[in-house]
């Protein structure tokens, strides 16, 4: 019966204690989920109406403040204050290679960038290398077809190697480095021969 009623004082004391930390903000690192056992994620909603987006909020070393949100068509945006309007700040965007004339087994695509593609002179056969950073993106788009555009990804999650084909303009592929694979994690019309 004791170990019950101090059982009961304690939760009560952790319950008080996670309530008394929201009501004054929380220091430190956030954790979610567990692992190898659960997934963890943060989800943040807008507020009413379509001008309150869901934001974070980032301390710079100096003292300033960036926001980073996402727009009604998805794009990530980062602006200087509170974010009010969905067209409020800075679209974040790929660095373009603009990549016209790749020829078969004579080039090795990096990670992090976004391939414009146009196959219409050959077919188009580049690699993928792996990644070196957990969390690189890289995009893939066929801007003018005229030929296959094979990408051989080196370490795709699904096998080793994956070939994505673009045969079409404006087909297109993200993937993201995991750490170990390339996992897709959006795309438009590619296919996997």
């Amino acid at each position: 019966m004791k170990r019950s009623i101090i059982l009961v004082v304690i939760m009560g004391c952790l319950l008080a204690v996670v309530c008394l930390a929201d009501q004054m903000g929380i220091v430190g690192e956030i954790f979610a989920g567990r692992s190898g056992v659960t997934r963890g994620f943060l989800s943040l909603h807008n507020g009413a109406g379509s001008t309150t987006p869901a934001y974070i909020k980032m301390e710079s070393a100096n003292g300033t403040y960036q926001y980073l949100f996402s727009d009604n068509d998805g794009r990530m945006r980062i602006h200087t204050a509170v974010p009010v309007a969905d067209a409020n700040g800075t679209l974040l965007e790929f660095a373009i290679a603009d990549v016209n004339s790749i020829t078969a087994d004579l080039n090795t695509l990096a990670g992090s960038d976004y391939y414009i593609f146009n196959s219409s002179g050959a077919a188009l056969d580049p690699n993928l290398a792996d990644g070196t950073l957990t969390g690189e993106i890289v995009v893939l788009s066929c801007k003018v077809a005229g030929n296959n555009i094979d990408v051989s990804v080196e370490n795709h999650v699904t096998s080793n190697p994956e070939v994505i084909r673009l045969d079409t303009a404006k087909e297109w592929v993200k993937l993201l480095w995991d750490g170990t694979d390339w996992v897709e994690i959006d795309g438009n019309g590619q296919t996997y021969p």
